[in-house]
């Protein structure tokens, strides 16, 4: 069954032939300037946001993302004021937000209160690339009981077989890296 994300993006690509995702990292340069820059992003087109949750180790970042990773952490940036902020900005917003974050601060949060979390604050999807498939069975089961998608992820190198249990265990769209 479609989920909502899914459907957003089918009814977008419509309308147009390629659609655009942008990528901001909480907190960076600073949260007021965060609500601007997705205001700024909104107004231009961008069809689908992705909300980066500062970490202290981005590994899958290059190393501009990470600095402003690291910026934002200095500042004092918490994960709590980047949920409130996407909430913030899923009710402001009509463009579906995910959330980009590592497995560190989901497993702090509990994968339970994670997807409610995520689910309180309206958000549509979450990325979590360092969560192997098979490794995120609770994650996963949690996000989909409150109807947030998980955007899995694979590479050119990722085998058929393993591309088709990813794509079946997530839901929105594949991320492909």
């Amino acid at each position: 069954m479609p989920t909502v994300l899914e459907n957003y993006i089918k009814e977008r690509l419509r309308h147009k032939a390629v659609l655009l995702m942008a990528h901001v990292v909480l907190g960076y340069p600073s949260l007021d300037d965060g609500m601007r820059l997705l205001e700024t992003m909104v107004a231009a087109g961008v069809d689908v946001i992705e909300l980066q949750v500062p970490f202290s180790e981005p590994l899958a970042d290059g190393p501009v993302i990470a600095g402003a990773n690291h910026a934002a952490l200095e500042r004092g940036v918490t994960v709590r004021d980047c949920l409130a902020l996407a909430g913030e900005a899923a009710r402001t917003f009509p463009i579906p937000l995910l959330l980009m974050t590592y497995y560190n601060i989901v497993y702090r949060f509990g994968p339970a209160e994670w997807a409610e979390s995520m689910a309180a604050a309206g958000l549509q999807g979450v990325i979590i690339p360092d969560l192997p498939l098979e490794e995120g069975t609770r994650c996963y089961a949690a996000l989909r009981r409150v109807a947030v998608d998980s955007i899995m992820l694979f590479s050119p190198l990722t085998p058929p077989d393993r591309m088709r249990r990813i794509a079946a265990a997530g839901g929105g769209f594949v991320y492909c890296v």
